[in-house]
């Protein structure tokens, strides 16, 4: 099979973030095709992803518009597994480590990430749930990284990394530009906590992860606060 790659994708989405990433670490050459996540066409929903989310890659098969998907080629969702396909079929990027012990050290981070950390933000972000959930997840990701905290999980990226920092990236500009749907999510207070001495190894360790290359292409804080301010702006005028 050939080894085509098409990342169906929304820039704004720290999803679609780690997927670029791993794609840059591995050195992979690919076509990006931006989904209206508002209006998404029906090609992609029946071609490519029937639940119609970003993002989706589409791997091997014939060179052909990335509108029109061919049968032949494998199609994938969900961030965390197309993540770990890309190290997969790129071992030698190092996005997963070859030590089992080291191997399931980044899936026990990964999985804080993805069923502690995340489903926490968007019902605080949206109807301003309790933040406890949050910031102890944090704390226990926090207490998971090594002394020197420049990677999650030995001495070079993996999936941990790419799993947390977009995600990370974007509750953080939440908090510390006050970019929540409700009022009562106080993402100020909740910066202070996230900016403040219990929980200073982890965001060193984030800081340093964002100047990298790979993320600072797909990690632009920029524009992720620019994309919240005109979110937020757009649910307040139709309340």
């Amino acid at each position: 099979m050939s080894q085509r790659f098409v990342l169906y994708d929304n820039a704004n989405s720290p999803f679609g973030q780690r997927v670029r990433i791993a794609l840059r670490e591995a050195n992979v050459e690919y076509t990006s095709f931006e989904v209206d996540t508002a209006n998404k066409p029906a090609w992609f929903v029946e071609k490519i992803n029937p639940i119609g989310k970003v993002p989706a890659i589409l791997y091997g098969g014939p060179d052909v518009p990335p509108d029109q998907p061919s049968p032949d080629s494998v199609k994938l969702a969900e961030s965390h597994i197309i993540a770990e396909f890309i190290a997969d079929l790129y071992p030698d990027s190092g996005l997963m480590p070859r030590d089992p012990v080291q191997r399931a050290h980044v899936h026990r981070f990964v999985d804080i990430v993805n069923t502690k950390f995340t489903p926490e933000i968007i019902p605080w972000f949206v109807t301003g749930a309790s933040w406890q959930g949050i910031v102890d997840a944090l704390v226990a990701l926090q207490d998971l990284l090594p002394d020197d905290a420049a990677f999650a999980v030995g001495g070079s990226l993996t999936l941990a990394d790419v799993a947390f920092v977009p995600l990370y990236s974007m509750f953080w500009i939440m908090c510390e530009k006050g970019l929540c749907l409700a009022e009562a999510a106080r993402p100020r207070d909740v910066a202070e906590i996230v900016n403040g001495p219990e929980l200073a190894k982890l965001k060193a360790y984030v800081d340093g992860l964002l100047v990298r290359p790979s993320i600072k292409a797909a990690v632009d804080q920029e524009r992720q606060e620019k994309y919240l301010r005109k979110f937020v702006a757009g649910a307040h005028r139709h309340d």
